[in-house]
């Protein structure tokens, strides 16, 4: 059996003019929304994982940590192209990487100082955005 070609999906997938504007809510655009709600829920799941009472509230809140992190990393790379120009992509691009590659082994050494000094609820509550 002979594989599909990508052509169908190509014409399916939604045309988009380069440089066709900022993100400011356009019709049919809901990056904007969906990554603002993302950062919303991050920001109270992160609140909610310092004061929660109880193990079964604090793994909710992680479980909404975890599903609106999710949301946000694609959703901050896909906006890149529609702010930025061509021309400030590739320098865009960079940064977006480079932060996103130093998260991953300052965010834990980082944390384990904030435990290590003053306990779990500065440590949770240093997640807000």
């Amino acid at each position: 059996m002979p594989l599909p070609s990508i052509g169908p999906a190509a014409r399916v997938a939604p045309a988009r003019r380069p440089g066709s504007g900022r993100v400011t809510g356009q019709a049919g655009d809901g990056r904007k929304k969906l990554l603002l709600a993302a950062l919303v829920v991050f920001g109270a799941a992160s609140l909610a994982c310092a004061y929660a009472s109880s193990a079964g509230m604090l793994i909710a809140a992680r479980a909404a940590l975890g599903v609106s992190a999710a949301f946000l990393m694609p959703l901050s790379l896909a906006v890149l192209p529609v702010l930025f120009t061509p021309q400030e992509r590739p320098r865009a691009l960079g940064i977006w990487v480079t932060a996103t590659a130093a998260s991953f082994p300052i965010g834990p050494i980082v944390g384990g100082w904030l435990l290590d000094t003053s306990g779990g609820a500065r440590y949770s509550s240093s997640t807000c955005p």
